[in-house]
């Protein structure tokens, strides 16, 4: 498992693997089944023999839920498969599953929002780096 996963992914593991009781999942900072002297869940036994795919990488990121997923972007400089950028991802809320990514030219300071407007959808992210000063990207969703 990626050393520095994201602490709601692993939650949202240890929940559906029911390492962890929803009661716990609330009030994340004493749930038994974090790692407290790392700071992690990597050594959960109700993790053992599962194949975690990428988590994401370490920042503060905000994050946009729908009925069915979760929308996140990375909060750093990375090299993308359009150069150097960051990526705005869409995750399966009940699978943990990639399913989608759209490249953003810096990393996400600011949480997606999404709007409907004209009966089409956007979701909106602020992004900024160094010598990449801060905007407001939309992207429209297909109908």
């Amino acid at each position: 498992m990626n050393r520095f996963a994201r602490p709601a992914v692993v939650l949202a593991l240890l929940l559906a693997a029911g390492a962890v009781s929803p009661v716990l999942a609330q009030r994340p900072n004493i749930a038994a089944a974090t790692d407290e002297s790392r700071g992690n869940a990597l050594n959960n036994p109700a993790l053992k023999g599962l194949n975690i795919p990428r988590t994401g990488r370490p920042g503060r990121i905000g994050v946009l839920t729908t009925k069915t997923l979760l929308i996140a972007g990375e909060g750093g400089m990375n090299t993308t498969p359009k150069g150097q950028g960051a990526m705005l991802r869409a995750y399966n809320k009940a699978t943990g599953e990639d399913v989608g990514a759209v490249y953003m030219p810096a990393p996400q300071t600011g949480s997606p929002m999404t709007y409907l407007l004209d009966g089409q959808q956007y979701i909106t992210v602020s992004i900024s780096a160094a010598g990449f000063p801060g905007e407001l990207i939309a992207y429209k969703l297909p109908k």
